[in-house]
């Protein structure tokens, strides 16, 4: 589990820091990642916000924070939780939530945001796989696309994403309770 963030592994967020754009919010450089997001502005008006660093985004409030298409899906996914009752399934989906939305918009979901669900919660985002990493997941892990799914490719023959002729690839998660490995392929 990312000690910045729950869901991102403290090793995948080099890959997508800007280093180059400041804050949106306080204009500081460095750790500054992608967000969705609305701030309120002196005079009472709304703006939207694309990058924040990590101080910031952790200080955003979860309804300034735009909606993860994976929000939709929670309910469904912790009902499938057997050792959830009703009131553990709530308590949950508003955790998890709020956890999501403090949460950059990692990793680049180019057909929309997908992240694997096991053991009552989100998994973790690990990066990118290296080709060693791929062939792991091929052996061990379990492809998802809005659940546990089969994909036509193996993870080992998408990885690096640079080598395709393609934007988005091949994005690794490790389930946070029994280490369990899963994978997403999007690309435009």
């Amino acid at each position: 589990m990312g000690e910045v963030f729950r869901y991102v592994a403290d090793s995948a967020l080099p890959a997508h820091r800007h280093s180059d754009l400041p804050c949106s919010i306080c204009g500081a450089f460095g750790d500054v990642y992608y967000v969705c997001a609305d701030i309120e502005e002196p005079d009472g008006s709304e703006s939207p916000i694309s990058e924040a660093c990590v101080a910031c985004i952790r200080r955003l409030a979860p309804e300034q924070v735009s909606r993860w298409a994976t929000e939709k899906r929670l309910p469904a996914y912790l009902k499938t939780t057997p050792e959830f009752d009703e009131p553990t399934v709530r308590e949950r989906l508003v955790a998890i939530t709020q956890e999501l939305r403090r949460t950059p918009r990692l990793p680049h979901f180019v057909q929309g945001d997908d992240w694997p669900f096991c053991c009552g919660d989100l998994t973790e985002y690990t990066g990118e796989p290296s080709r060693a990493e791929a062939e792991l997941l091929d052996r061990e892990g379990q492809y998802w696309d809005h659940k546990p799914a089969s994909f036509h490719d193996r993870a080992v023959t998408l990885v690096p994403s640079n080598d395709l002729a393609v934007l988005g690839g091949v994005s690794a998660f490790r389930c946070i309770g029994c280490g369990k490995r899963y994978w997403t392929f999007q690309c435009t």
